[in-house]
């Protein structure tokens, strides 16, 4: 995962890569195998003081106004390929909150934030399996 930070929105691209001729298509849970029926891309924020506290994100349209009913959703992708590399771009993401203030100094208020990335597996029955995540390092929202 790569995450870019631009002036005031933040630009995820991920590369997601099968290292074997024979992608995966069961994933373990509790020791059973069940079959893979889709996998899909979960982005979310949370706080820096408190990893479980997730913090809502939401795609700005491309003439940069806040699509408030459009926060970000799991995107689906494609099942994985043998030795082949997925490139997905998640473009335009803002945390719905920021360090109050919006000050380009330091404050004792400063709020740090993270980015998490998670590959996730969906199983013919219907629940939602982590398979990697990513978590990025701390930075201020403004």
């Amino acid at each position: 995962s790569f995450i870019n930070h631009k002036r005031n929105h933040t630009e995820i691209t991920v590369h997601i890569e099968c290292h074997s001729d024979h992608p995966p298509v069961f994933i373990s849970v509790n020791g059973v195998w069940k079959p893979i029926s889709q996998l899909q891309l979960a982005i979310c924020g949370v706080k820096d003081e408190d990893l479980a506290e997730e913090v809502e994100i939401m795609q700005m349209e491309s003439d940069r106004r806040k699509a408030t009913s459009h926060l970000i959703q799991p995107c689906v992708l494609e099942m994985l390929r043998p030795r082949k590399v997925q490139n997905v771009v998640v473009p335009r993401l803002q945390f719905v909150k920021s360090t109050d203030g919006n000050q380009k100094i330091r404050t004792p208020k400063q709020r740090y934030y993270r980015l998490v990335v998670r590959l996730m597996a969906v199983t013919g029955d219907g629940p939602v399996h982590v398979v990697q995540s990513y978590i990025s390092d701390r930075f201020i929202v403004r």
